[in-house]
């Protein structure tokens, strides 16, 4: 009997300790990691270019939009393009807008 009370009361008091940790982490800052104004803090990678050559002006910022085009390749011959932020992250949830056009 004592065991079942235990259990009993046990499982509110992990479940009160589930939402505060669920509450904590909603309060947590938010970090931006685009700045608006140029691709700072971030390290672009396109086949058979090296690290940081943006062949092409792939990927860039305009109106306060990161942008990826191939506009200016004459032709795409598999010249996939990746962009980087250059500090590693763990734990994270992204928010973000995007559209294809």
């Amino acid at each position: 009997m004592i065991n079942n009370l235990i259990i009993v009361l046990a499982i509110p008091i992990a479940l009160m300790a589930f939402d505060s940790e669920k509450q904590d982490q909603n309060k947590r800052e938010w970090i931006s990691l685009f700045n608006g104004k140029n691709l700072e803090e971030w390290k672009i990678k396109v086949t058979g270019h090296e690290l940081n050559d943006n062949y092409a002006n792939t990927f860039r910022v305009e109106d306060e939009i990161l942008k990826v085009a191939y506009d200016n390749y004459e032709k795409f011959n598999g010249k996939f393009g990746h962009i980087f932020y250059e500090a590693p992250f763990a734990d994270y949830i992204l928010r973000f807008e995007y559209r294809f056009l």
